[in-house]
């Protein structure tokens, strides 16, 4: 339906109007092309989808046989999917051609409904967004924005440090949070910390159950959004925000050891 919808579009626009158009979805595109570059993991593991539309072709909107291209915000129900599904890295990613772009907005439109998406502004979207996403059938434009701007990744290293000196000073963590139901709590427990790896978006765990010596446990926390921390005066309890979940545990800590001079932190957390 896209590929029809783009490819028989025939608009006539003065000079003026065309070239400004072109210069900005020249410049958007460029940015989004980038984005490309990365599989379908790296990207989800930096991007979120902050837009979900649908797009309607309506023939004659001016009386004279033109194509008006209207987008609409798809329902909550179905954009938490689609952010979900993205996420979890399921579903295929496409860039649209620089050129089908161009024509669509030169005769754009957004359809504002306040029943399905109560907090729809007009501003969140001027033109056609540069990429389609395809999951089980089905085709949606999106938009897509960085999990975190400039202050916040200030913020997400500093916060990155911290947990990782916490992590290489203890060989134990306290969890009261189910592995496979975020939201459920469970009594605190106490396991022994095994390993772990820490990048900038994930963080791997290996533990062992004190209680079972032969019980190896590993999990990975993916898609790190931000981190959050409160200090007690012998632990640091720590949450992990990831897909539309949050994850919580404690790490025992002394002071003195956390930020002694001597701890050499990996620079992968640094990369992004």
């Amino acid at each position: 339906m896209i590929k029809t919808i783009i490819e028989t579009a025939k608009l006539i626009f003065t000079s003026e109007e065309s070239q400004k158009v072109d210069e900005l979805t020249k410049n958007k595109h460029q940015e989004s092309e980038k984005i490309m570059f990365r599989n379908l993991d790296e990207i989800s593991s930096k991007f979120g989808i902050s837009g979900v539309y649908t797009l309607n072709e309506i023939t004659g909107a001016d009386n004279n046989n033109s194509i008006q291209y209207e987008f609409q915000e798809v329902k909550i129900d179905v954009k938490m999917f689609i952010k979900k599904s993205f996420k979890e890295n399921l579903g295929t990613l496409f860039i649209i051609d620089e050129e089908k772009k161009k024509i669509i907005n030169t005769n754009f439109s957004l359809k504002e409904d306040r029943l399905n998406s109560p907090l729809l502004n007009k501003s969140r979207l001027s033109s056609a967004p540069d990429f389609v996403y395809e999951i089980e059938g089905q085709q949606v434009w999106v938009t897509l924005s960085s999990i975190r701007n400039q202050e916040e990744e200030v913020k997400h290293t500093e916060f990155l440090e911290l947990l990782y000196r916490a992590l290489i000073n203890t060989n134990q963590i306290d969890i009261d949070a189910n592995f496979d139901s975020y939201s459920s709590s469970i009594e605190e427990k106490t396991y022994e910390l095994v390993r772990f790896r820490l990048d900038r978006n994930s963080l791997f765990l290996v533990i062992r159950d004190k209680e079972n010596e032969r019980l190896y446990l590993s999990h990975e926390f993916r898609h790190i959004s931000s981190i959050n921390y409160i200090a007690t005066e012998d632990r640091l309890k720590f949450w992990l925000d990831m897909i539309d979940v949050t994850y919580r545990f404690w790490l025992p800590f002394k002071k003195e050891e956390l930020f002694a001079e001597h701890i050499q932190i990996d620079p992968i957390i640094y990369r992004n």
